[in-house]
C-alpha cells in the first residue's frame, strides 16, 4: 500500500509538467535511446573481443595426425600404400 501512495503522489506533478509535454516526451525517448545504445555498445564490445581473441588464437593444424611429432611418437606411421 505504501508503494501505491508513492506512485499516486507523482500525479501531483502532472499539472506542472503539462506545459512541457513535448519536452518530457522527448526526454523519455532520449532516455530509452541512450539506454539502448549503452546496452548495444556493451554487446558490441563483447562480440568484438570474442572475435579478436578467436582471430589471435593459433589455428589447428590441417595436416594428418601422423605428421605431428607427438602423434608419431605414440603410434607409428601408417604403412604406405602398395605401388603397382
Amino acid at each position: 500500500m505504501a508503494a501505491s501512495r508513492k506512485v499516486a503522489s507523482l500525479g501531483l506533478l502532472l499539472p506542472y509538467l503539462k506545459p512541457y509535454r513535448g519536452r518530457v516526451a522527448l526526454a523519455a525517448v532520449a532516455l530509452v535511446a541512450a539506454s539502448g545504445l549503452v546496452l548495444g555498445l556493451g554487446q558490441g564490445c563483447g562480440i568484438w573481443s570474442t572475435r579478436a581473441s578467436a582471430a589471435a588464437a593459433p589455428r589447428r593444424s590441417t595436416a594428418p595426425r601422423w605428421r605431428c611429432s607427438a602423434w608419431s611418437r605414440r603410434w607409428p606411421r601408417p604403412p604406405a600404400a602398395a605401388s603397382s
